[in-house]
C-alpha cells in the first residue's frame, strides 16, 4: 500500500500516515519499495531495542526488569562462551581483568571503572559467537553504564569485584562451564536482588 492508501484505509490524514510510516521505517518494521509501495521489512531486533530503550519508563521497577534481563543473557550465555571462546579472546579478557586490578584499592573515576567493566562483559558475550546475543547485551549494558560515562565521581574498586573478574578469566582458561556460571551468578547478583539506584559497578 502507499501512504495515501494507508491514510484512506485507517481514516487519518496523509501527514499522520507519513509520520507513522516514517517511524516504523526507522525501526526497520516497514520498507518502501519502488513500484511496490510500503512492505513489511526485516526487523533488526538489536536496533529495535536500542531505539526503544530511551522511551522505556525509567522507574526503579523498570530498571530492575532490565537488569534482570541482562543477568539472564549473561548467565545463560556462559556455556556458549566457554565452548566458542578463542585463546586470543581469553587473553584479551585477562588483560581487561588486569586493567581493572590496577584500579584496586585506590580512588578511580567511576567512568573509567565502568568503561573497563563494560568492555569485559561485552567481550564475554562476544565469545558466544552469536551476534544477536552479544548485540542485545551491548545495548542493555550501555544503557546502564551511560549514567557514569561523563561522571566525575570517584570510586574505590573493592577486592571482591577485582577477584570475581580474575576468577571468571581463570574458569574460561580451563574451560570449566559450571565454575564460570557460578562465578558470573555471584558477580551479577545485584541484578536480581536490588533495584538499581546507582549504576556504578565498583564499591563507593
Amino acid at each position: 500500500m502507499t501512504e495515501a492508501e494507508l491514510a484512506r484505509r485507517y481514516g487519518v490524514s496523509r501527514g499522520i500516515a507519513r509520520e507513522a510510516v516514517g517511524r516504523l521505517r526507522a525501526l526497520g518494521v516497514l520498507d518502501s519499495r519502488q513500484r511496490k509501495g510500503i512492505v513489511v521489512g526485516r526487523v533488526d531486533p538489536i536496533k529495535l531495542v536500542a531505539q526503544s530503550l530511551p522511551m522505556y519508563h525509567r522507574s526503579p521497577r523498570d530498571l530492575l526488569s532490565l537488569a534482570r534481563l541482562r543477568y539472564v543473557l549473561e548467565v545463560g550465555s556462559v556455556e556458549l562462551a566457554v565452548r566458542n571462546a578463542t585463546d586470543d579472546q581469553i587473553r584479551q579478557l585477562a588483560a581487561l581483568a588486569q586493567k581493572f586490578a590496577e584500579l584496586r584499592g585506590r580512588p578511580a573515576s567511576a567512568a573509567r571503572a565502568n568503561e573497563i567493566d563494560l568492555a569485559f562483559h561485552g567481550l564475554l558475550l562476544a565469545m558466544t559467537g552469536e551476534p544477536l546475543v552479544a548485540g542485545m547485551h551491548k545495548v542493555l549494558a550501555e544503557y546502564f553504564h551511560l549514567e557514569t560515562a561523563t561522571s566525575t565521581k570517584r570510586v574505590i574498586v573493592d577486592e571482591a569485584t577485582y577477584w570475581q573478574h580474575q576468577a571468571i578469566v581463570n574458569a574460561l582458561q580451563i574451560r570449566d562451564v559450571e565454575q564460570a556460571r557460578a562465578l558470573l551468578r555471584q558477580h551479577l547478583q545485584w541484578n536480581v536482588d536490588v533495584i538499581p539506584s546507582d549504576f556504578v559497578v565498583a564499591a563507593p
